[in-house]
């Protein structure tokens, strides 16, 4: 179930220059919000931009929806600026992650604004969560923290070497899967494609949970412009509808 809602613009926090926090007063979608779910949101009155934009959820709590949002197009860098009065969302969009098993232990592996589903996830289960996080250069220590408050251990690389290991997050992961990986042991991967790619070469594909981050015109499954090639199958399934959380092993990257 989805809702159309004016939400208000509570307060928009610059972190630094690639990324903000936007919380907005959604007092629908909270309710009904889920981890994994994301919201489509129409950035302006008018026809510009013509296409709502979606975003995962950050968080969800009591009447507010917390979104953490990375800079990189017209339409972010417009919804920047909004500092007050209310904006078209609709939401919550898409299947929402699955409730683990009491004694799975739970691997997060996100890079960029992939970390965002990840946490909304990892603030509502009680399982040992472990987080594996890729960086360009070191992390915001705003986002940083708010990791840190809801994970039981944390591995963070950075390509530049400012914090943590020097290198791509696969590379660290690699040298601590020996350590974690048991039957027991579910993985939740959600970043840029380059790592989609990567890590499909060393998770196990049946117990390796992957939320696509798709271009989507609609959001409710009527454009297919957010569609991906089910694996061994000469068909699409749609990111928004079915998705956008699948098991490894049902799609391919």
């Amino acid at each position: 179930m989805f809702v159309e809602e004016k939400a208000e613009i509570i307060n928009i926090i610059d972190l630094d220059k690639d990324y903000y926090e936007i919380i907005l007063s959604s007092p629908q979608i909270s309710k009904l919000a889920k981890p994994g779910q994301f919201v489509n949101i129409k950035i302006q009155e008018g026809d510009f931009p013509l296409l709502r934009r979606p975003f995962s959820i950050w968080s969800a709590k009591e009447n507010y929806i917390e979104l953490l949002i990375k800079e990189i197009g017209i339409g972010t860098k417009i919804l920047r600026k909004e500092k007050k009065g209310k904006i078209s969302v609709i939401g919550p969009l898409g299947k929402p992650f699955p409730s683990p098993q009491k004694d799975d232990i739970i691997v997060l592996l996100g890079g960029g604004t992939g970390i965002v589903p990840l946490c909304f996830y990892a603030e509502k289960i009680e399982n040992k969560k472990i987080f594996f996080i890729g960086f360009k250069h070191s992390p915001n220590p705003y986002i940083l923290k708010r990791i840190e408050e809801i994970s039981d251990k944390i591995f963070i690389s950075t390509e530049d070497g400012s914090f943590g290991f020097k290198g791509i997050l696969s590379e660290l992961f690699k040298e601590e899967i020996e350590d974690i990986d048991s039957e027991k042991t579910k993985y939740f991967l959600c970043g840029p494609y380059e790592m989609l790619k990567t890590f499909e070469k060393i998770l196990p594909i049946d117990r390796t949970f992957i939320s696509l981050e798709g271009i989507m015109g609609c959001g409710f499954e009527i454009c297919m412009g957010c569609a991906v090639k089910k694996r061994d199958e000469d068909r699409y399934i749609r990111v928004c509808k079915e998705g956008p959380l699948f098991l490894l092993k049902d799609v391919e990257i």
